[in-house]
């Protein structure tokens, strides 16, 4: 990530790293299959961890799951001109993450990688 963000900087580096993950990004179809799974494997482990015991609060639980997941791109899709802030968006999402005092050792363990 370090890399491609500095790239970025360079003459044509947001062209460039754009034409390069439009390359490499998956099919429309396997992202939408992706992101139904998600959503099932996310009701079922609030689910499995009792959050619906009592019938649920879903727009608590939506509120959560934003304030979790704040807006990375809302083009939907990655070109020159949003490349670079769609980036950083998702590292600082993922920093903030990392950065919380309630993370277990396992996610302390990518404290100081190139992620944080």
């Amino acid at each position: 990530m370090q890399k491609i963000l500095s790239e970025l900087q360079e003459p044509g580096g947001p062209e460039k790293n754009a034409a390069i993950f439009k390359k490499v990004q998956p099919p429309a179809s396997f992202r939408n299959e992706d992101a139904e799974a998600m959503g099932k494997w996310v009701s079922e482990y609030l689910k499995d961890g009792g959050y619906f015991l009592d019938g649920g609060w879903p727009a608590v639980y939506k509120q959560m799951i934003i304030r979790a997941f704040p807006p990375i791109n809302t083009d939907g899709e990655i070109n020159a001109e949003n490349i670079e802030p769609t980036m950083i968006r998702f590292l600082a999402n993922v920093n903030t993450f990392l950065q919380e005092n309630n993370n277990n050792a396992a996610l302390r363990g990518f404290r100081g990688s190139v992620v944080v």
